[in-house]
């Protein structure tokens, strides 16, 4: 991800069990970042969620990973 002259470079984990799944983000270099880029990015990783959701339903008919 990347605004004006920064990127923010993250680990994503992805639990997934009974039809459920938990998304974990580490590595997350925010430190010295203010409340208000820290909520931003926080904004656009919940983003991953929606996208993965949507993303379950589509080929289920392909049987291998």
């Amino acid at each position: 991800m990347a605004w004006a002259d920064w990127k923010v470079r993250f680990t994503m984990r992805v639990d997934i069990k009974d039809q459920k799944f938990r998304l974990t983000f580490s590595n997350l270099p925010l430190r010295y970042r203010t409340q208000s880029d820290i909520d931003m990015v926080r904004s656009k990783l919940l983003k991953f969620g929606d996208q993965l959701l949507s993303s379950f339903g589509k080929d289920k008919g392909k049987s291998d990973w």
